[in-house]
């Protein structure tokens, strides 16, 4: 995970109609060919929204998640930082990045 600061244009509000949505087509894609990828997935907040944020995977867990470093710092209290570990279920993944 490159260690790099959050780019302001990476940072942007999203109506619900256009917000990104699971996509369930990962779920047919080997959970081992995440590791070494950034995935997008959800989290909720605090607040009772969805920020949307990406995933650097590590490794994939005994029951199949896939477990990461949290690469964007959120907007919203999530419970979670920049860095954290996080799991991402297949049927969470948002988008994928190289």
């Amino acid at each position: 995970m490159p260690d790099r600061p959050e780019s302001p244009r990476n940072i942007g509000v999203v109506c619900d109609l256009h917000a990104p949505r699971p996509q369930r087509h990962f779920t047919a894609v080997p959970p081992q060919a995440f590791v070494g990828h950034y995935v997008q997935r959800a989290f909720g907040t605090r607040q009772g929204s969805l920020e949307h944020m990406w995933v650097y995977v590590d490794r994939v867990t005994p029951e199949g998640h896939l477990e990461g470093r949290l690469d964007n710092d959120p907007v919203h209290d999530c419970g979670v930082v920049c860095g954290d570990t996080v799991t991402v279920a297949l049927v969470q993944i948002e988008a994928v990045s190289p």
